[in-house]
Order: structure tokens, then sequence, then C-alpha cells
């Protein structure tokens, strides 16, 4: 019985031209990466897949299109299509009458695909070959196998500074860096972009311009980590091998976890924006424009967040934006925070208070944003300290900062992390607490600093030392302190520049008190930080401010 070019024994025609001159027929039907690797096949699975539709009589280009999507579905869980069957049909029919029925419908509806009645259960050697050549084998013809002295999951500004700092002592592809994205965004420019001052363009640099040139990148993203067998394996089924492990992830943000947030989002020129992402943070400049009266809400939400003054910072923006536009007399400003302080460090904090109440700014704490009617324009928020308590607004403008926690991918890898989904480090080594050739730096630690692309900076040197001590056989030493900076923007031409530790003490860096809006502190955060981030930090060149403080403090 021959089945789509094959036999019960073995290979039939077609097979057994590729499998030239060392075809012989066998009782076993042959491995699929065996038949791609005769033919010295070096193209993407769904080239190679392609050869086999046309030999196996699959010819309408279903399934050609479909391979890709079932991979993908099979990564995600979906179940197993019925399929492929025997057929004693001749002539060979296509795939959309029998075996795969692989039509180009909607993948969220649960019945995705539609086997026939008359299809019966996969049995032969025949029917086994092909179900692993189309379903199962994307990994026996793409997967590969690298290996690297040290291994950086991530190109972020922690990934990318460290990486840089290594790569001056390291030989060529002594570094490996897995990122899957093709652009690098410079993200505390997002709070500019939303107040008009910056655009787009100006926040980031393709991914390959930034890398460190002596460094092999790899874009693709890290699905699963083995810290026991020194290996992390990438979506595309990729496995690396290390000797060191840095985790540079960052935060994900999770605008799925607020009902109607996605929604609300995706309406062209909508009341609703967001700074917390390249693909929503032009709406919130343009949400201004419209804003014409009514509540201007601005949320905090009840998650760790990337730079928790940001938040607050578009508020004063748009609060000065009114003015100027003449529109202020008709907003109410509301700023509701998860939090049950305006800001962590109380130096700085009793300047905000000052200012949202010279402002008529309304500040609720410990209110959480948990709906979004966009039909209504109406946004749900629950009192935290009394959960029963929930109230309803309504919007004229509401900026949402998203719930944001650990990504995925990492969660899921319970070995390297906390409860919380967290890396487990050492917060003043950043050393992994159970694997001594694994650290971390950034967001996606467990480190009990705020997070900032200034504590990212502060913690590359330290990351740099103590990975260097241990590859030379030593303990770890250098000590981080928690440093961080928020340059709190509280207008258009003014800025209040927080800095502190771990114990939210004020770290500050110049001769005098830091805790007043200021012009110098605008122009830093406006003009002189994003060069010093491209041009230093991403180069490994720059550590924070920690050596100028010193000049401005001898005493201290």
């Amino acid at each position: 019985m021959e089945f789509f070019g094959l036999t019960s024994y073995g290979a039939s025609d077609p097979i057994k031209f590729y499998l030239k001159p060392d075809y012989k027929e066998a009782k076993t039907p042959p491995k699929i990466s065996d038949v791609i690797r005769e033919r010295d096949y070096q193209r993407p699975f769904s080239e190679a897949v392609r050869e086999l539709d046309i030999y196996s009589g699959i010819l309408d280009g279903y399934a050609y299109r479909s391979v890709h999507r079932l991979s993908k579905l099979k990564k995600k869980g979906f179940p197993k299509p019925i399929g492929p069957s025997d057929t004693y049909k001749n002539p060979i029919t296509q795939s959309m009458v029998h075996g795969w029925f692989l039509n180009d419908i909607e993948l969220q509806d649960a019945n995705w695909y539609k086997p026939y009645r008359y299809m019966p259960k996969p049995c032969s050697e025949s029917s086994k070959f092909i179900e692993k050549a189309i379903f199962f084998s994307t990994s026996d013809i793409n997967a590969a196998k690298h290996s690297c002295r040290l291994l950086v999951v991530g190109g972020g500004a922690g990934g990318c500074t460290v990486a840089a700092k290594f790569s001056k002592q390291m030989k060529k592809d002594d570094i490996i860096i897995l990122e899957p994205a093709e652009k690098h965004y410079y993200q505390p420019m997002f709070t500019l972009i939303g107040g008009g001052i910056k655009k787009l363009e100006d926040s980031y640099k393709l991914m390959k311009e930034v890398l460190p040139t002596s460094a092999k990148w790899l874009k693709n993203s890290a699905v699963e980590f083995d810290p026991k067998s020194n290996t992390v394996t990438t979506d595309n089924g990729d496995i690396i091998e290390y000797e060191y492990l840095l985790v540079a992830m960052g935060l994900q943000t999770y605008y799925n976890q607020i009902p109607g947030l996605e929604d609300a989002l995706s309406i062209p020129s909508g009341p609703v924006c967001s700074n917390y992402s390249s693909k929503y943070v032009d709406r919130t400049y343009e949400a201004l424009q419209k804003f014409q009266s009514g509540n201007a809400i601005f949320t905090y939400p009840n998650t760790p967040v990337k730079c928790p003054g940001a938040p607050q910072k578009i508020l004063y923006i748009a609060e000065e934006y009114f003015r100027k536009t003449g529109k202020r007399d008709k907003a109410n400003l509301i700023y509701n925070s998860s939090l049950a302080v305006i800001f962590g460090v109380k130096k700085y904090a009793d300047a905000l208070w000052k200012i949202v109440k010279q402002r008529n700014i309304n500040v609720n704490l410990r209110t959480n944003l948990i709906e979004i009617k966009p039909d209504q324009n109406i946004a749900v928020f629950q009192n935290l300290d009394k959960p029963e308590v929930i109230t309803e607004t309504e919007y004229s403008l509401l900026h949402v900062t998203p719930p944001m926690g650990a990504p995925e991918m990492l969660q899921k890898n319970t070995e390297l992390t906390n409860d919380a989904g967290f890396l487990d480090v050492n917060k003043d080594t950043l050393q992994h607490t159970k694997y001594p050739n694994v650290f971390g730096i950034g967001d996606c630690t467990n480190s009990p600093n705020s997070k900032t692309a200034a504590s990212v900076a502060a913690q590359s040197k330290i990351v740099h030392i103590n990975m260097t001590a241990v590859m030379a056989g030593s303990e770890p030493k250098m000590v981080y302190n928690g440093y961080a900076s928020c340059p709190l923007v509280t207008g258009y031409s003014s800025c209040i520049l927080a800095e502190f530790d771990y114990n939210l003490t004020p770290t500050e860096t110049f001769p005098f008190s830091q805790d007043r809006e200021m012009y110098i502190m605008y122009m830093m955060k406006k003009d002189i930080m994003p060069p010093l981030y491209w041009k230093l930090m991403l180069n490994g060149y720059w550590n924070g401010p920690g050596a100028f403080r010193k000049l401005m403090h001898p005493f201290n």
C-alpha cells in the first residue's frame, strides 16, 4: 500500500531519489533529518517541508502555509490535529480532502482543524513517518547547538552594558547575546514622547548597532533554563551551552491583566493611552491634544513598575500642557496610585505633595485600576485597604501604567526564581543564590532597589567585577548599595532629581539639595542623559555618577 509517496515498507521513488546512492529498502522509514541532510538542505524548515509536500502529494499549498502555524501551536499547547491518515484513493488527493486539514481559519477558534468522518486514525509506519516529518521534526531540521563562555539573556540596558564590558577582555564569539528584538529603546525617553517633547524615532537604535561587535547575537528568545546542565533552550529549539550566565530580561508589561484595557487601547485616537510601550506611547500626546474637558486620570498599578516616578511625570506634564492651551480650568486631574505614599523617599515625597497641592491635583492612594469599560469611558477602581469598596469614574483622558512583572518565560523556570517569579539573587553581589555561575542585572531580579536605568548602570560595575572574580576562582566581594535615580519631570522646564539607596536614604550627587524643581535637572534629563546612555553606558564606560559624587562631596 502506498501513502503520499511512501510505502509501508519504506520510502518509494521520490524519497529513494533523494537518498541515492545509499538507499536501501527498509522496513522502518528513514528519519526526516536524514532525508533533508542527504540533500544538504540548509534552508528554513518551511522550505524543507515544502519538499516533503511536493513528493508526498500535498500540492494545494495549504500545508506549506500552515506548517509554521502548526509548529507554533504545538509550542503553545494546542491539541494535535487528527492525521495524517492512510488512504487507498488513487490518484493521490489534496490535503484539503485527506490527511491534514490545514485551512487558514481563525486560530482562536477552539475547533481550528476539521477532520473528515472517513479519515481513519494514523496507524501504519508510513503515517508515523509523515507525522514526524510534518508535525514534530522542527528540532531535527532546525535545531542547532551553540557554546560560549558567557551567555547574556537579554539585549536591553543591562545585558548590552555588561556584554560590552566583557567584550573588552574576551575573545570573539566568547559571548553570546540572546535577544529577539530588532530595536533597542531608550525607555526613559518615553515620558518625553508622551508629552510631545521628543519623537518615538529619537528613542531607539537598531539592535545590531548597540550590541558589541565581538559578541555573537542570536535573534531568539529563551524558553527554558537548565542551570544544572548549564544550558538554555531557545524558542526555535536551539540549545546554548554556557560556562557563565547573565540574566537581563527586564520587566514584562501585562496589559491583558486589566479587563478592557487592550480594547480601549485599540480604539483609534481614543482617550486611553500609556507611555509604557512603544506601541502606545504616541497615543498620549494625541490624547492631550484632543482633550477638552472632564476627568484626566493617571494610574499606578499594584505591581512593581519600571521607574516608579514615571506614572506621575506624565501627570505633571499634562497639567502644564492644559495650562498652556487654556484647558486647565475645565480639567479635573486625578492621580490614583496603589501605593501608600506618593513617592518612596520622604524627602522627595514632601516636595511632590507641595506640587500637587499648588496645582490642585487630586491624589488617591491605595486605589488600584481593575477594569476599563471603553464603550462608556468608565474606569473601575478598588480600594486596596477596603477591597469591597469599588468605584467607577468617568474619564475624558486615562493614562494607564499597566501591571508588570518578571517575563513569563523566566517565571516558568522555577529553579532560578523566587516565589514571585523574579531571578533569585543576592542583593549585595547580584549573584544567584543557588548557582554561583549565574548572575542577574536590572528589572528581572528580586533585588529590592527601584527599577530604573540608573540602577542598571550602577549594577553593571558590580556584576562585571563579581563575575570576573568568579571566573578567576574567587568569591564575589563588590557590594551594590541599591543606588537608583529618578528624574521626576514636573513640567516642560522643571525636574526634581531623586537619588537614593536600598534604605531610601537620599544619595545625592550635587553639592546642594535636590528636592526642588530645577531647570538644569530638566536639561540633564532631556539633553544629557540620552547621549550618555548611547555613547557611554551601552559601550561599557558608564557606571553611574558615583565618581562625580565623591568629587562633589569630598568630606563624606
